[in-house]
């Protein structure tokens, strides 16, 4: 990419992943250690960092507690299809907390508790 004169857009988080802070890094007892990792490597690469809104205080997937808490079509969609499969509801509700589109859609009141 040298040669060519490229230049990079980095980036950890959209509207449509969960929070890099959950995929990659750790939640509980070293999240911020695992949230400055994930800056640090995002600031060291050749590139425009592209910062998701969110992303500079820390923020994590929510903790919902059933489907209900979902809005997204498509985390709907996929529950009921897992279940559909044969799936157990608390087996496809697992899957769905970690891949779901709405886990970085969520309020940034949220994090108040984290940060006070």
């Amino acid at each position: 990419m040298d040669q060519g004169g490229s230049w990079n857009a980095l980036f950890w988080n959209n509207h449509d992943q969960p929070w890099a802070l959950n995929r990659f890094g750790n939640t509980g007892k070293y999240r911020e250690k695992s949230a400055e990792m994930l800056a640090t490597a995002t600031h060291l690469m050749r590139g425009t960092p592209y910062i998701y809104m969110g992303e500079k205080i820390g923020m994590m997937d929510p903790d919902y507690s059933s489907m209900n808490d979902y809005v997204d079509v498509e985390a709907k969609n996929a529950f009921k299809e897992l279940t559909a499969k044969g799936m157990s509801e608390k087996d496809a509700f697992e899957i769905i907390k970690t891949k779901a589109r709405d886990n970085s859609r969520g309020m940034i009141v949220n994090m108040l508790a984290l940060v006070m």
